[in-house]
């Protein structure tokens, strides 16, 4: 692993470090490590305390020697160490969650800031086959690469806070040994921003990535930066922990949600991304476990349901029939007309069954939407629970689902397992429609997420 050598600005001072990739070696002078390290106290004394000061910066822009690059740390100001060095010289130790390398460059045409994320896994889900012709002349050979296919120039466009954003197809390619494809996802921010904005729009670009592919162990092969007058790479040091091999273009597996599907949409999901509005808790890691269920997959995919079930519909639309509407009306009159004439905890027994008056059942809300939505989930159904009707499947889910909440349960039979299935599904169906995809294009992309190329699954 590279180091990087260089100074920084600390606190407005020239400051040497040493940074190995995960790790910056803040090499102090005695007043900074004074500063940094010990609380001041009466008369000019001073003290190390339990409790940490944090650094003055959360944002380190510092300069390589050899390259000449620039590089920009991301830290948790109060997540740092030190150590002695010889008598008396102070090493601050500062963990790196993310960083940036910078170099010069001209492209007066950007206006803003471009975020590009490269990845190999890209080409079934923008699909996109890439045409090189040679042609061989008297001297040498030449070249022509072209991806204009349709889904390249799919674009989406919207709007956060005033600013216009743009995500689009993007690619970037390596000739040094033979021809080296990289596709990928662009996020253009028509706005000059600062760098802690920057990593915020790049790990929402990267949560995006992960609910389009459905899965969370997907890796980028490189974040590319680019403003008018430099660029560079993003690097992020939770890539380095877990870097699978990069699904293969013939895997048996589908994929993910197809950008032709999606793209006239991705701008609403990323939104409520960047803003903490997207439940995504559930998405399993890797694309193998969207067919498994595990103890906990029943607790995740249910509070999943329900969560984007308040986004789509009101229980009042379950229930909204006149039987329904008396039989409550005449139990709110009976229990008002019980605690007027009641004290103490009995009263408060009264009350609180009042208030649980319009309480909906999770069964009969289930059952609601996998009806409402069983046109998009015929396909699944047909492979995950071919002899199982809705009821049922609800009944299955919502049983499990109280076992599993009152510590009841500890094991997965085969139909939980298919009733928790289908519910992965209906989750991901409600979350698209909620984003305003159509319900063809739903069908297609639950399809694609939950099938199994070549095993007639």
């Amino acid at each position: 692993m590279k180091t990087y050598v260089g100074n920084l600005n600390y606190n407005g001072q020239e400051t040497l470090y040493s940074f190995d990739g995960r790790t910056i070696e803040l090499y102090t002078s005695r007043e900074q490590s004074d500063e940094i390290l010990y609380t001041k106290l009466a008369d000019g004394a001073k003290a190390l305390t339990n409790e940490r000061k944090p650094l003055a910066n959360d944002v380190l822009n510092g300069v390589v020697f050899d390259t000449g690059e620039e590089i920009i740390f991301l830290i948790d100001p109060s997540n740092y160490g030190y150590h002695i060095h010889g008598f008396e010289d102070c090493i601050i130790d500062i963990p790196v969650h993310d960083y940036i390398l910078l170099k010069p460059d001209s492209n007066r045409e950007l206006s803003g800031v471009k975020i590009a994320y490269l990845s190999k896994e890209f080409s079934r889900f923008l699909n996109v086959k890439p045409k090189i012709d040679f042609q061989r002349g008297e001297n040498n050979i030449s070249s022509l690469f072209d991806v204009n296919t349709a889904s390249i120039n799919n674009k989406s466009i919207f709007t956060i806070d005033n600013v216009d954003f743009e995500l689009s197809p993007t690619w970037s390619l390596n000739h040094k040994n033979g021809y080296n494809l990289s596709l990928g996802i662009s996020l253009l921010i028509k706005k000059e921003i600062d760098y802690k904005e920057i990593i915020k729009n790049y790990h929402s670009l990267e949560k995006l990535i992960k609910f389009l592919f459905y899965r969370t162990d997907i890796c980028p092969d490189k974040i590319l930066i680019y403003f008018s007058y430099k660029k560079g790479e993003i690097i992020c040091n939770h890539h380095k922990e877990y870097n699978p091999i990069p699904e293969e273009y013939d895997s048996i597996w589908r994929d993910s949600i197809p950008w032709n599907c999606c793209y006239d949409i991705v701008g609403e999901i990323y939104k409520k991304i960047y803003s903490n509005q997207l439940y995504m808790i559930h998405i399993p890691e890797t694309i193998d476990k969207r067919l498994w269920i595990s103890v906990n997959d029943i607790s995740l995919l249910s509070s999943a349901f329900e969560n984007t079930f308040k986004l789509l519909h009101k229980k009042e639309e379950i229930f909204l029939n006149e039987k329904r509407i008396v039989a409550e009306q005449n139990a709110k009159e009976n229990i008002n007309s019980l605690i007027l004439n009641s004290s103490g905890k009995e009263k408060e027994i009264y009350k609180y069954l009042l208030k649980r008056i319009n309480d909906k059942r999770l069964e009969d809300i289930l059952h609601f939407c996998f009806d409402k939505y069983s046109s998009m989930l015929e396909w699944v159904k047909s492979k995950f629970a071919p002899d199982t009707d809705y009821k049922r499947i609800a009944k299955t889910c919502a049983d499990n689902r109280n076992d599993i909440d009152h510590g009841n349960k500890y094991e997965v039979a085969h139909e939980v397992a298919s009733a928790f299935g289908m519910l992965r599904a209906l989750v991901l169906c409600m979350q698209l429609k909620s984003n305003g995809m159509s319900d063809e294009d739903i069908t297609k992309s639950i399809r694609q997420v939950f099938g199994l190329r070549r095993l007639g699954i």
